[in-house]
């Protein structure tokens, strides 16, 4: 007895117990929630949720190879509470039944036993140069069925904005299943409405459950690319009195949160509704782990903050923004804004009864109007269905310094006399190999006869996308990288006259002033505007002061850390060295850490 008291009194002594104590206690529900997660995700509970088996069966049933390794963990499963063993035969218990039945609490599982929890222990990876993230793109299903947990508070802020804005059209971006399209038709029973989903599957679930609600006639559910919402709203319908935004604007990059407003605002009639849902970045757990999971995906993703939500929408031409806090411990808000621009006539789709179906066309009517545009009104209007053929320009020299990131001389050729291939090449550097990305912009120049930023800017996104993807693909992500393409380009037209080179050369900025200007590019995060700018002042001559301190570790003399020293294929087998010794570091830490 004096043994262990001793024992205990020296314990205390040698260190901080109250920390240990946190320590501990939060490590054994990470380990909980990881059991869990695993079990879903191997099939282990819901195979047993149907029938119990003994422990060799089970085995046969998931594929397991170890039978005794799936002994033990069935014994971690059953000391969490979650499985039980009767007479050599293991089922699942009441606690984790209710997981399996309840879809939010089983998506919960998977997340943060999974991708949530994977995200900390792959950060030291990609802080040391690995790849990006791919959560978004693998875990949708997950990701749709854990917002389903702040649907009724959602729900009630669309059901209330539907019933006072009383509308005649509405209008759902990123629809999803289609049930808050559904929860404003049912609010407004004289509207009908327009869902536009980019996903084949999204579209199909979404008329299925409007069709079960009885509203399948009331509505119409479209697959297209938020990028081309102008067009959309314009051929199906015309302009809307209430569009929501739920859930979305987060994906969307923060270098082309700007255009996408103004597309909306062009979507809506002259002080039309827009009601925007989203979380926020604020000070709060949860918040800052959700803006890093985002960030993380390397596609320029964030959280927005209140503010700048504010400020977006009153540039893209919203007035009477309201923010409105939507459920308590969670940074969930609800924003409307009316639409304040300016106005010209377009056709408008007639009044549908419930019988009928929707039209996709029908007579103008003086009354109603969109945003206007700078040409004339029926050029502006003829230009929403039918966008105009770009006149493709080939880039004159303007580099000499000969560039080998690609491993093919004319892909090369185009690098070395081509600004805007090299930001595009470096835009597709991620999760492909390094002469993947850097032969892209070759493959976009031959299939277009041309690379030129203001022809790219105005092409229609579908067919840059299918520029894009026609094999070989141009990325992993051909659709993906589309559209940051078509942003990149842009804002090269908008804020440096299709001049990519004046993005570090006019005004005679300093390293400080570039690495601002390419972090604000889309697709182009703190590390990837680093690299470039280390690139431009090791290959390209760079010559503006400090940039070398901008550029960080990536500017320094003698190293071996990125594309930015890659110069012939002694030096790319250099630089993967260097990568892979980074990841291996990474990873004998994280095991030391995990241990």
């Amino acid at each position: 007895m004096r043994g262990r008291l001793r024992a205990t009194v020296r314990l205390v002594r040698a260190g901080n117990t109250a920390a240990r104590v946190r320590v501990m206690r939060d490590g054994a529900a990470a380990t909980r929630i990881a059991a869990l997660g695993a079990g879903v995700r191997s099939g282990v509970l819901t195979t047993l949720e149907r029938r119990p088996l003994d422990a060799r069966s089970l085995a046969a049933a998931v594929g397991a190879v170890d039978v005794a390794l799936l002994a033990a963990f069935l014994r971690v499963l059953e000391a969490n509470g979650l499985v039980r063993s009767v007479n050599g035969r293991w089922g699942i218990t009441a606690r984790a039944r209710d997981v399996l039945a309840d879809p939010v609490a089983r998506a919960a599982a998977l997340a943060y036993g999974g991708y949530h929890t994977d995200l900390y222990l792959g950060l030291p990876r990609q802080l040391s140069g690995g790849p990006a993230r791919t959560d978004i793109a693998d875990e949708g299903e997950t990701i749709a069925r854990l917002s389903e947990g702040f649907r009724p508070f959602v729900e009630e802020a669309v059901r209330g904005v539907a019933r006072d804005v009383a509308p005649r059209r509405v209008l759902d971006v990123g629809c999803g299943s289609g049930h808050l399209l559904a929860t404003m038709l049912d609010a407004a029973p004289g509207a009908v409405g327009l869902g536009v989903d980019a996903h084949s599957a999204a579209v199909d679930l979404a008329r299925r459950s409007l069709a079960e609600a009885g509203l399948g006639r009331r509505a119409e559910v479209v697959q297209a690319e938020a990028t081309s919402l102008e067009a959309v709203v314009a051929e199906h319908g015309g302009p809307v009195d209430l569009a929501l935004l739920a859930n979305v604007i987060y994906y969307t990059p923060v270098a082309e949160r700007a255009s996408f407003l103004r597309s909306l605002a062009s979507a809506l009639r002259p002080r039309g509704m827009l009601l925007l849902v989203t979380t926020v970045a604020e000070p709060e757990t949860f918040s800052r782990h959700f803006d890093l999971l985002l960030r993380a995906q390397g596609l320029g993703m964030e959280l927005p903050e209140v503010e700048g939500l504010r400020e977006a929408l009153d540039a893209a031409g919203f007035r009477d923004v309201v923010v409105e806090r939507l459920s308590p411990g969670v940074p969930l808000v609800s924003v409307t804004a009316r639409s304040g621009a300016r106005a010209v006539v377009v056709p408008e789709a007639a009044p549908v009864p419930e019988a009928a179906p929707v039209p996709e066309a029908a007579a103008a009517s003086e009354a109603d109007v969109v945003p206007e545009a700078d040409a004339p009104e029926a050029e502006a209007l003829e230009s929403l269905s039918q966008p105009e053929t770009p006149t493709l320009v080939e880039e004159t020299p303007a580099v000499t310094h000969e560039i080998h990131l690609s491993g093919d001389d004319a892909a090369d050729a185009l690098l070395t006399s081509s600004p805007l291939a090299l930001l595009i090449g470096m835009l597709l550097d991620q999760q492909v190999p390094m002469e993947t990305a850097f032969a892209g912009p070759a493959k976009v120049r031959d299939r277009l006869g041309g690379l030129d930023a203001a022809a790219i800017a105005a092409m229609d996104p579908t067919a840059l996308e299918e520029v894009c993807r026609t094999p070989p693909a141009v990325h992993r992500y051909p659709g993906a990288m589309a559209k940051r393409i078509q942003a990149l380009c842009a804002v090269v037209v908008e804020e440096y006259d299709g001049d990519a080179t004046a993005l570090w050369t006019r005004g005679t900025p300093d390293g400080a002033e570039v690495l601002r200007r390419l972090k604000r590019l889309p697709g182009f995060g703190e590390q990837k505007a680093r690299i470039f700018l280390a690139l431009l002042g090791k290959q390209l001559g760079l010559e503006a002061p400090g940039w070398r301190e901008a550029a960080g570790p990536y500017g320094e003399e003698g190293t071996f850390l990125s594309v930015a020293d890659v110069v012939d294929a002694e030096s790319l087998g250099r630089v993967r060295e260097t990568k892979r010794a980074a990841k291996a570091q990474a990873r004998a830490t994280t095991t030391t850490q995990a241990g």
